[in-house]
């Protein structure tokens, strides 16, 4: 609630000399971001769009994203495409809504280059600020006005002979003046958003005619392409005052300042703007020229009324017209202002719009509270609501300064994207259209944000829940921290912050000008580690932070410093230390070394190569035992690099394997069953190639479609028809992709494949990936198409009914990679989605649907490019590295429930990263990384995490055309842990991971049980396996007990044994003897006889044998607890024998 004091009348523009010459006349713009509108053909039909910008430059899509223009020619609004130089966008001469969008093979979302887009946008400024002074609404030119008391602004209602307007006078007189005022969703009336973000200093109202003015001509006449740019407008706008003059209205009332200028005029029109791209009668604000009374018009703005007025564009422009306050947006659209923290910038809801930030609302004299800091004082208050900052002036400086508020989302901060304190630093000589940061160019005013990411500058989002200060995670703010108090020029400012409290209507907080003597300079080793700590002193003092720092203590005594966990690194060897402050001694320095990083990079040899890396893969090519790695590189040879041991690599790549062509990424399996690593190899712009291995030598077999020139991207082997054989998918980039079926052997060792019409798997778009796993259970593999700046599908396979698009999951961002995996060990294959720019998404697969979970480093929105789900510490959970171009990786540690700790990778190997290979390259059972990156040395992270769990890796061995058991499932039980992993082909983004399964198992030292589903279905089961090995699992090999010791003798007769332990939860083993061999199946029911689960089935051995069940049916759900039979099935008959599982 804000509490008001009486206004006294006052109204002082505020110029200083340098732009007193300047004046609030030219034009002014409200910005749009991705807002819906309805457009206008020539012919009357209606076309939704969704516009970005504003009224000098503007993007325009339809609604599922494709650019659109108005051609020239005809006035069609058309699909557009870029010119031969890239400059401009141009009409296919194809109408929207033309099923010939098809044929044309258009991206999405084209843009313009910056430069063009400000060229444009200068030129249209031009064009409105015809009547007027030249611009001012450069922040660099601020001309904020101290405004209070009484102030009467004009609005005019206008409608047209083919336009009636539809909402009463009244209305607006409500929408504009009325206290409480609730109509169409609004918060209040224009008068109350003043009343109320001015503290009572402003009361703000309008003079609304009775009845709107009838323009002389249709509003077809105004709102058309076929004149200048607000010419039409101003015509109207003359018309509407003339009228309003001849009524004998007296314009001398609204000009409060004395200045012979009408302080506000606004203009309602009925309908819709129907034109785009900044013609016709599209909302603006300019100025107009018209004399009556003594008085002259000046600044206005017009919009249209739509379904009813809101409150954000017009305030925004009476932001301009009242206060003389620039935009906070960034015209040219490659950075984002100040998001929307500012009504200035991007307001958010038009009902409700945020509040002005505290810069303007300072300039503007509404400051009820406004306190200078030069000296030390602590526990300072700070209360959100009303108008009380804190500033921190640049001696000598009068233009830079610092502002301090408290912000909540209350009231009409309810939309803000975070809350807590705002720092803001102002320079009123800079301009928000400069996001450089330098000390020539940046903001006038920049929200310091928290997390020191900088997004609003670099494009990123509208604001984010990490920009605020506020305890736990933003307590501090120095010239050391990062973000950093300096002033533009680089120097220090006099601004050391600390103890900011927790988020709370009043918030508090200390400051200093310096560090002073009482301090403790916290130093972390390797440099930029933000590793946790917490430091406690005297009389109850404690203070928690990350990385290095300088705390600002009140007391003289001991401090103790606590070091705490960074997971996968080691902490230092001397976690907790301790140091004495004293009142006039130099600040008490404490520092810790963390020691045995998550992964050791190196680029040495081979690994090293510095090309056009694109795509990347780990296989053991020659059978030896080891993984090989196959590196992509666009426009130079690739490599295929045998592993020699000891992290020594030798490139073996010869004829068209070598080939320098544009290759873009690569997946190898045996597609033909004869014992050679085949590779097929997508490339961009280039017929792809399909290479079987033979002798030592290469062969090119692509043909018939699979020799596809588009822009190739990921591909993938899949058996998506479950006949046996490996079919082929690519993924393209801007045209159809691609599914081969597989035909076998057509003869002579010649395999067949044949490009196959599958509608939902080959819609065309911007397609980066498409990882393949049968995710709901049944059989057959189902498959998520990733495609940037489309909705993503999740297509279903439903066996001899084809492929259904689901339409769940369905990101619409750039997305770059995606892999399926049990994050949360369930028993089910969740999905991760790393997007570029935008926030990356784990969705957690819950039988029907998919839910989007959230939580610590979950959601990074850096430039992702690609992603590896593996267990890297083998404690038994997955795990997640995403890659990203030239910002350090993210690694997270996942606790097997789907949540993740973040790790950090110091130091980071930045670079232009482009995929990610995983598999233990090294043979030490921890799981490595090996980066390929565009133009700089690659990558390999060699994984040194410090007290790994055990581990068992397995080679699956398939039967006939399937050696590569591409499409099975495995399930691990150990140490009280159940864990699924499946076998994938490729496809999950440029990077094909190692083939070989790995599990982690913790402190567990045997696997009580491994269940293999083959693809066709059958199962292999492995009991009381030794741990840190690579074994070897083949299809159709008699089950028997892994580990050492002798195998017992055959059993005398067939024996169903008692399920141990039971009752049980959360699994129970069930052994059974076989005293011949032939068919058995043992399988779970439920007490009404309905299968629950086959747990092993197929010919099998005489013999032991164990299967556990862990509670789950099927389909991998959790059944009820309860009494359930277990039955043995051979040809000697049933045996049973009853479970009860209990939760």
């Amino acid at each position: 609630m804000r509490h008001h004091a009486a206004p006294s009348f006052r109204f002082a523009i505020l110029f200083t000399l340098a732009v007193l010459s300047l004046t609030m006349t030219s034009a002014l713009a409200a910005p749009h971001w991705g807002d819906r509108f309805d457009l206008r053909q020539p012919d009357g039909a209606s076309v939704p769009v969704l516009v970005w910008g504003d009224e000098f430059y503007q993007h325009i899509e339809t609604l599922d994203g494709y650019t659109l223009v108005r051609d020239k020619a005809t006035g069609v609004i058309c699909y557009a495409q870029l010119s031969a130089d890239g400059a401009s966008l141009v009409s296919t001469g194809v109408r929207v809504g033309d099923p010939a969008l098809s044929t044309l093979g258009l991206a999405p979302r084209l843009r313009i280059p910056l430069e063009e887009r400000r060229r444009q946008a200068a030129t249209v400024r031009q064009v409105l600020d015809a009547e007027g002074s030249p611009s001012f609404r450069d922040a660099s030119k601020a001309t904020a006005a101290v405004v209070t008391g009484n102030v009467k602004g004009i609005t005019l209602l206008i409608d047209f002979s083919d336009q009636v307007g539809g909402i009463p006078a009244a209305n607006f007189e409500a929408y504009l003046n009325q206290p409480g005022y609730t109509g169409y969703g609004n918060n209040g009336s224009v008068r109350d958003y003043y009343y109320d973000v001015s503290d009572g200093l402003l009361t703000y109202t309008n003079f609304v005619p009775t009845v709107y003015y009838r323009a002389a001509q249709p509003k077809t006449y105004y709102d058309t392409s076929s004149v200048t740019y607000g010419q039409r407008a101003r015509e109207l706008i003359r018309e509407a005052l003339i009228w309003l003059n001849n009524s004998g209205f007296d314009y001398s009332q609204y000009d409060a300042d004395g200045n012979g200028r009408v302080d506000a005029l606004n203009v309602f029109y009925a309908g819709e703007p129907t034109q785009g791209w900044a013609e016709g009668l599209w909302p603006h604000a300019s100025s107009i020229s018209y004399s009556a009374d003594g008085v002259s018009t000046s600044a206005y703005q017009i919009t249209n009324i739509g379904g009813g007025p809101s409150l954000g564009t017009f305030c925004h422009e009476n932001g301009h017209m009242l206060c003389g306050w620039p935009d906070l947006y960034d015209y040219d659209g490659d950075s984002s202002g100040v998001g929307r923290f500012c009504l200035m910038c991007n307001g958010g809801p038009g009902n409700n719009p945020v509040e002005p930030s505290a810069p303007f609302r300072m300039m503007s004299g509404w400051s009820t509270s406004l306190t200078t800091l030069t000296t030390a004082v602590a526990d300072l208050p700070a209360t959100a609501g009303i108008n009380q900052f804190y500033k921190i002036n640049r001696p000598s400086f009068a233009n830079e300064y610092y502002l301090i508020e408290n912000r909540q989302r209350t009231g009409r901060d309810a939309s803000l994207p975070d809350a807590g304190l705002a720092i803001w630093h102002v320079d009123t000589n800079g301009s928000n259209n400069n996001q450089q940061m330098t000390p020539s160019q940046h903001y006038f005013t920049t929200l310091v944000q928290a997390d020191g990411r900088w997004d609003l500058e670099n494009g990123i989002g509208q604001g984010d829940a990490t920009d605020l200060w506020a305890a736990p995670d933003h307590v501090l703010f120095t010239p050391i921290t990062s973000p950093a108090a300096t002033w533009w020029n680089g120097a220090a400012a006099p601004l050391f912050i600390d103890g900011i409290s927790a988020n709370a209507p009043t918030m508090t907080f200390n400051y200093r000008p310096s560090v002073g003597s009482l301090a403790v300079t916290i130093t972390v080793q390797p440099a930029g580690l933000l590793a946790p700590w917490s430091l406690e002193g005297p009389n109850g003092f404690v203070e928690t932070g990350s990385g290095d720092a300088v705390v600002l203590v009140w007391d003289a005594g001991t401090y103790t410093l606590t070091w705490e966990p960074v997971p996968g690194w080691s902490l230092p060897d001397v976690p907790v230390v301790s140091g004495t402050v004293t009142t006039n001694g130099p600040p008490l320095p404490l520092g810790g070394t963390y020691l045995d990083p998550p992964f050791v990079a190196t680029s040495a040899g081979a690994l090293g190569d510095a090309g056009a890396g694109r795509g990347v893969s780990l296989l053991d090519h020659d059978g030896d035992g080891d993984l090989d790695l196959f590196v992509c590189n666009r426009g130079t040879a690739s490599r295929l690099l045998r592993n020699d041991g000891n992290l020594a690599f030798t490139d073996i790549a010869t004829g068209p394997l070598a080939e320098a062509g544009l290759t873009m990424a690569a997946a190898w399996a045996d597609f033909d069953g004869d014992g050679d690593q085949d590779v097929y190899l997508t490339r961009d712009g280039q017929a792809n190639r399909l290479l079987v291995a033979g002798g030592g030598t290469w062969t090119d077999i692509a043909q018939f479609g699979v020799e596809d020139a588009g822009a190739g991207r990921a591909a993938s082997w899949v058996d998506y028809d479950n006949d046996g054989l490996l079919d082929l998918h690519l993924v393209n980039h801007g045209s159809a992709s691609q599914v081969f079926r597989s035909f076998g052997d057509i003869g002579g060792g010649q395999f067949f494949l044949l490009g196959q019409g599958i509608a939902a798997l080959q819609a065309t778009g911007n397609g980066t990936a498409a990882p393949w796993a049968d995710y709901d259970g049944d059989g057959d593999a189902d498959i998520y198409r990733v495609l940037a700046w489309q909705a993503n599908q999740l297509v279903q396979n439903v066996g001899v009914a084809g492929f259904m698009a689901t339409g769940q999951m369905g990101n619409a961002s750039a997305g770059q990679a995606a892999a399926w995996g049990d994050l949360d060990n369930d028993g089910d294959l969740d999905l991760y989605l790393v997007n570029d720019g935008q926030v990356d998404v784990f969705y957690r697969n819950q039988g029907t649907y998919f839910e989007t979970v959230t939580g610590p480093g979950l959601g990074d929105a850096g430039p992702g490019r690609a992603l590896a789900l593996a267990d890297f510490d083998n404690d038994g959970a997955l795990d997640i590295y995403v890659a990203r171009a030239n910002e350090p990786d993210v690694l997270l540690f996942g606790d097997g429930t789907g949540q993740f700790a973040v790790s950090q990778l110091v130091p980071a190997a930045l670079g232009a990263t482009t995929a990610v290979a995983c598999g233990d390259v090294d043979g030490d059972g921890g799981l490595d990384l090996y980066l390929s990156r565009d133009g700089l040395p690659n990558v390999l992270l060699r994984n040194a995490i410090a007290g790994r769990g055990h581990w068992l890796h397995l080679d699956l061995a398939g039967t006939g055309t399937q050696r590569e058991a591409i499409g099975a499932r495995v399930r691990l039980v150990g140490g009280g842990i159940a864990q699924v992993r499946h076998v994938s082909g490729g496809g999950e983004g440029l990077g094909q991971h190692a083939r070989r399964v790995a599990f982690g198992l913790g402190a567990a030292d045997v696997a009580d049980s491994v269940i293999v589903r083959w693809p066709d279905g059958t199962l292999s089961v492995r009991v009381n396996v030794a741990v840190d090995q690579v074994l070897t699992i083949q299809q159709g090999v008699a089950s028997a007990v892994e580990g050492p010791g002798a195998l017992p003798a055959l059993p005398a007769v067939t024996a169903l044994g008692a399920p141990y332990p039971n009752p049980f939860n959360p699994s129970t083993t069930v052994s059974f003897e076989l005293a011949v061999a032939g068919r058995a199946e043992l399988a779970i029911y439920s007490l009404d006889g309905r299968r629950v689960v086959t747990l092993a089935v197929g010919d099998l051995p005489a013999g032991r044998h164990a299967a556990v069940w862990d509670g789950r049916d099927d389909r991998g759900r959790a059944v009820a607890s309860g009494s359930y039979a277990c039955r043995l099935w051979t040809e000697a008959g049933v045996i049973s024998r009853r479970l009860t599982l209990v939760k």
